[in-house]
């Protein structure tokens, strides 16, 4: 087309007779934050939705969102009700009349009550949402109220709440009075009638006037019709060729009624041709034409025309049938942005054969394709526009990993990056230019590893590589000079690992390195270093010599606390350079200090994290440090933000635990606010110091990635705010980050009866009945925000059993056991991802009925029965209990004379037994009286018999023989005066308490001598009256003892010694064999049953034996008054555990 021709249809479409005026024919209001204009060059990232995310079929030919806000799409093999975490899909059923009657769904629509039309290429459909089922609609033949043709291509609802349905075979009217249609077709011979029966749009304008387009699917319309319902007449907007300003063409795919009032009408459809879009003015009846052209990128990608999306944020969006997406800004007319798939990026498009456009409430674009599923695009999209580097696009970012930023005076953006060498932006066109490391040219950079950018005003770009150097790079001559560290030139640059450059304030560079700090004067094109010198270093000598005979403060100076220099600050009102290092902590250098031009001398003060110090940093690696206009000093480190005082030379610490999202800061940007702009390894942080408030933002909001670089933070001239991580950057500006303030629908998903879905009405229109069996339910519901749906957070609360909300954040679904019968309301609220709530939410009532018996009037019954039960049981009751009195008494006396008897005989029993026992013990006694006597009494006479027979011939032989022998005899015969005692005192036990402790022992002893022989020595002390207890205690310990001596410790001779003072104490010592104590077997009870006696009567008894030594058994006691005296601690034997021990009793 000229461009005269062009200009005169311009001015035909806007020098139009009558003023146009009017809304958009979609009235979708986009929310404050919805921003989904992308900066030139940024790229646009999709979310995908496909058969892998339990997407029916991967083509989207209908999106619809309806009024609770569930979203539908309409696919090749059924419809799909999504509710941003899981798809419930509608399918033709051949064998259930009330599914959808066909699966290739290519339309939908909702009216008034709450019903979805869904039109199909075999019928058109009303789905019910509280049944979940579907009433057909279709052609019958001979029925002219039945619907013109089964082929559904367009539903529209008027703003009178028509209901208008477009087919293959004309246009219908839904008439709800005979559930039929009203047809309108095209007839040949009136030209007052549809130009063409095959209906493709339907469209009401601001005037509330409709609109017809005609061509779909494979069938070539006639134009653009504009219909007055009642009277069914048209007038036709037709192409001609003849005329420039008609239509582009019949075949009419779309329209959209700008703000202005002019329309824009996509042209094309399915297998027909299009012309592009037109821009067409409904008054003068005149179009201007959009179309494609090779040449030029701003120019539409395709002509074939599928679906036109506009709004009131200032764009349309343009779908193409194979071409992808196009969006254009009102503000620039005729201007297009082409967004199509990209094989290098897997968050392009995800095809280019778009088929339907749908925004949502809460801004999402939803973009359904032919065969690779469904786009969306967040409304926060461009928020953040992302760079980042695409094979096939030779103008792009160099390289995914960023790691710095600087401007220029003409406002371009440099980046350095790791491994893609450094790029010029230009932002206003979104073209980047590189310089790469070149082998062959000695001009080029000296490395592609960039980690440090800064450009001087004089057109000069410097340029810190990772082990490459320092560069810098004259733009007017493209020459480009390279500096080395040389080991031997202690004016060369100290490390060439560059991380950081700075300006001094002046014509000079401070450079961070991982070797050491610089200093650069370019009127000397020399370096200064300052380092953290090692031992053998000769400037170690240097300085000590310093110290040692000139300084005359040497505490005061300091070395750089460590040579990786990660981030730099310059403060030139105070004349202070800020040195951050890795693992060194942070340093202070006085610049207005004459030492600082000696480096060796230099005075740094360093600030370190202390354990013992809260004030102190958090951590010793400082990536970044920035200067807030409040004069604030903010640290970045890994373990948190600190905010450091000069006043008092402390540091405020933020960190996870004060609500800080991630403790790895690596970045701080300032905006015009004083809110800071963090960058960590898990996403961007805004912080409102004044408030104390952290956002974070993450991938879901557009970020590159969540993890960023050190150092790849910048803040241009115009606001701009430029951080790069490991998988490309974004460029954004703080005031354009507006939080989702759309609240999200809440919807009730899902209602399960003993894991059994129910299908009921869950809108809350009517209240659910529940019989009180039905005593496990469930309930799933959702947010229906799609922003990122896992953000969404809940709250639900039964009310009429639960007290309070309960806060799930991301759980959806909720349990309840054993409801009693009753009413309840189940509600939830919840939020969108930015934390707004919908504090309303949704409320559905729920009735639990009870079961019989607890209903009121059978609860009444049965009180009142009760009542009259519990008089007649009196009743009978009280007449009873006569009769049973006398009952009683009767039975009573019998059994009285019946126990009487038995106690009679149980006496007579006992005294028999009694009698029994008695004998029984009585020759129990005798017999071990008896056993008594022969083993000991009477052997001890058998052997003074025998002595008393051979002595007289042994005194003829030898008189001391025979003097030996009589003494012999004559203890033989006092032992057995001892032991005949023992044995009457054994009949007579209270001769044991009677007869003092000393002559009972004695008595004892003597009988041992006369049947043992060995000699037993008896000392006494003291005298005084034992308890009884005590005494019988101390005379069976020494029987027991000495006993043991007799038949086990082989001994030559025993001592017992008795002290009976104010505090008694009895000792049995023998010189025998002895035994180990942790060897005493369990069966021997002897030691078990002394310690036993001692410990009844409050003593304390200490046994010590070692094999050979012979044993010692000491016992003693003291009044209760009295303070026990401590027995020396000998090995003891315990015997509860055969062990080894120092103390008993």
């Amino acid at each position: 087309m000229k461009p005269v021709t062009k200009l005169l249809i311009i001015l035909a479409v806007i020098c139009s007779p009558e003023q146009i005026v009017g809304k958009a024919a979609q009235p979708v209001t986009i929310p404050v934050a919805a921003n989904q204009s992308h900066a030139p060059g940024s790229m646009v990232r999709f979310e995908h939705l496909t058969v892998q995310d339990g997407l029916s079929d991967n083509s989207g030919q209908a999106v619809f969102q309806d009024s609770r806000g569930f979203l539908w799409i309409g696919t090749k093999n059924g419809l799909n009700r999504y509710d941003g975490y899981t798809f419930t899909v509608f399918k033709h059923d051949a064998e259930t009349p009330s599914s959808i009657s066909n699966n290739n769904i290519l339309t939908i629509e909702e009216d008034g009550d709450g019903f979805l039309w869904i039109g199909t290429l075999d019928g058109l459909n009303r789905f019910d949402p509280a049944t979940e089922t579907f009433t057909r609609y279709q052609n019958i033949p001979n029925d002219p109220d039945s619907l013109s043709h089964n082929t559904i291509t367009t539903i529209f609802q008027d703003s009178d709440g028509v209901l208008w349905i477009g087919t293959l075979d004309g246009l219908d009217r839904f008439n709800p009075k005979n559930n039929g249609f009203d047809h309108f077709r095209n007839l040949p011979n009136d030209p007052a009638s549809l130009s063409s029966n095959v209906i493709s749009v339907i469209f009401e304008d601001s005037r509330h006037r409709l609109w017809i387009g005609t061509g779909a699917l494979g069938i070539p319309g006639s134009g653009l019709n504009r219909f007055n319902p009642d009277t069914g007449k048209v007038t036709r907007f037709q192409h001609n060729d003849l005329d420039p300003t008609s239509l582009g063409s019949n075949n009419i795919s779309a329209i959209y009624e700008a703000p202005d009032g002019n329309f824009w009408i996509g042209t094309g459809g399915y297998n027909l041709l299009g012309n592009g879009i037109d821009l067409f003015n409904p008054i003068a009846g005149t179009a201007f034409h959009y179309l494609h052209d090779e040449e030029m990128q701003n120019t539409l990608s395709g002509n074939n025309i599928a679906a036109l999306w506009g709004d009131s944020s200032g764009s349309m969006w343009i779908s193409t049938w194979s071409h992808g997406l196009n969006r254009m800004d009102f503000s620039s007319t005729g201007d297009f942005i082409r967004y199509n798939h990209d094989h290098y990026f897997s968050d392009s498009l995800s095809g280019d054969d778009t088929r339907s456009l749908f925004r949502d409430r809460s801004g999402v674009l939803w973009i359904g394709t032919g065969d690779h599923g469904i786009n969306k695009l967040p409304a926060n999209s461009g928020q953040f526009s992302l760079y980042r580097n695409n094979p096939s696009k030779p103008n792009g970012l160099g390289a995914n990993s960023v790691g710095a930023f600087s401007e220029d005076q003409y406002g371009d953006i440099w980046i350095g990056t790791w491994g893609g060498g450094l790029d010029r932006l230009d932002p206003r066109r979104g073209r980047f230019d590189h310089f790469r490391h070149d082998p062959t040219d000695p001009s080029s950079i000296s490395s592609d590893l960039v980690m440090a950018v800064y450009v001087e005003a004089q057109n000069v770009v410097w340029s810190g590589t990772l082990g490459g150097g320092l560069n810098r790079t004259d733009l007017a001559t493209g020459e480009t000079t390279h500096y080395f560290h040389d080991p031997h030139d202690p004016a060369s640059v100290v490390d060439n690992n560059v991380a950081v450059i700075i300006s001094d304030g002046k014509d000079g560079l401070w450079l961070g390195t991982y070797g050491g700090l610089s200093h650069y004067d370019p009127a000397s094109d020399v370096f200064t270093n300052y380092v953290n010198n090692v031992a053998g270093d000769p400037a170690v000598n240097t300085f000590t010599n310093y110290v040692n005979n000139f300084a005359g403060n040497p505490a005061a100076l300091a070395r750089l606390s460590e040579n990786r220099v990660v981030s730099l600050h310059l403060d030139e009102s105070e004349g202070v350079l800020w040195v951050g290092t890795w693992g060194g902590g942070l340093n202070r250098l006085d610049l207005i200090n004459p030492s600082r031009a000696a480096p060796e001398f230099s005075p740094f003060r360093t600030y370190r994290y202390s354990s013992d110090d809260p004030a102190s940093l958090s951590e010793n690696s400082v990536w970044t440090i920035h200067e807030s206009a409040d004069g604030s000093l903010w640290l970045g480190t890994q373990s948190g933000l600190n905010r450091f005082d000069p006043s008092t030379q402390t540091f405020e610490r933020y960190t996870e635990k004060q609500g800080l999202p991630n403790d790895s800061i690596l970045g701080v940007l300032e905006d015009n606010e004083g809110r800071l702009w963090l960058t960590t390894n898990n996403g961007l942080i805004k912080f409102d110091p004044g408030a104390e408030q952290f956002t974070a933002y993450d991938v879901t909001h557009g970020l590159q990635s969540n993890e960023f670089n050190s150092n790849a933070y910048f803040r241009s001239r115009d606001g701009t705010m430029y951080i790069g991580g490991t998988n490309g950057f974004n460029a954004f500006k703080p005031e354009d980050i507006q939080a989702n303030t759309v609240p999200p629908q809440v919807a009730i998903t899902k209602l399960e009866v003993f894991d059994e879905p129910l299908v009921l009405d869950l809108s809350g229109k009517t209240p659910i009945r529940l019989s009180y069996r039905q005593d496990f339910v469930a309930f799933e519901f959702a947010a229906l925000d799609f922003h990122a749906p896992q953000k969404n957070r809940y709250a639900y609360m039964l009310e009429g059993f639960d007290k309070n909300w309960i806060e799930t954040q991301d759980r959806r679904y909720a349990t309840y056991t054993n409801l009693p019968g009753g009413t309840y309301h189940f509600r939830v609220k919840a939020s969108n991802g930015d934390g707004v709530w919908n504090a309303t939410g949704i409320s559905i009532p729920i009735i639990v009925v009870p079961p019989v018996w607890e209903a009121w009037w059978f609860q009444g019954f049965g009180v009142a029965a009760l009542a009259l039960f519990t008089v007649l049981g009196f009743r009978w009751r009280l007449s009873t209990v006569h009769t049973q009195k006398a009952d009683l008494e009767k039975q009573v006396a019998i059994r009285t004379s019946e126990l009487q008897h038995q106690i009679e005989q149980r006496e007579k029993a006992e005294e028999a037994l009694a009698e029994k026992a008695g004998q029984e013990a009585v020759t129990l006694e005798r017999t071990r009286l008896a056993r008594d006597l022969h083993d000991a009494v009477t052997q001890t006479l058998f052997s003074a018999s025998l002595i008393a027979e051979v002595l007289p011939d042994i005194w003829v032989m030898s008189q001391a023989e025979g003097w030996r022998r009589l003494e012999e005899l004559r203890q033989l015969t006092r032992g057995a005066l001892a032991e005949m005692r023992t044995l009457l005192m054994e009949l007579r036990p209270s001769a044991l308490t009677e007869i003092p402790l000393p002559d009972l022992l004695r008595q004892l002893c003597e009988s041992l001598i006369g049947r043992a022989r060995l000699p037993i020595q008896l000392c006494v002390e003291g005298t005084r009256k034992l308890p009884p207890d005590l005494q019988i205690c101390l005379y069976r310990i020494t029987q027991e003892a000495l006993n043991n001596v007799v038949k086990h410790a082989k001994a030559t001779q025993a001592l017992v010694t008795l002290q009976l003072n104010e505090k008694v104490s009895l000792a049995i010592v023998d010189n025998g064999s002895g035994f180990d104590p942790a060897h005493v077997t369990p069966d021997h009870l002897g030691l078990k049953i002394m310690c036993e006696r001692a410990e009844a009567i409050g003593a304390n008894i200490s046994i010590y034996s070692e094999p050979g030594q012979g044993t010692q058994i000491f016992v003693s006691w003291a009044p209760p008054d009295s303070t026990q005296p401590a027995l020396q601690a000998l090995p003891e034997y315990n015997v509860e555990h055969g062990k080894g021990t120092n103390e008993k009793g």
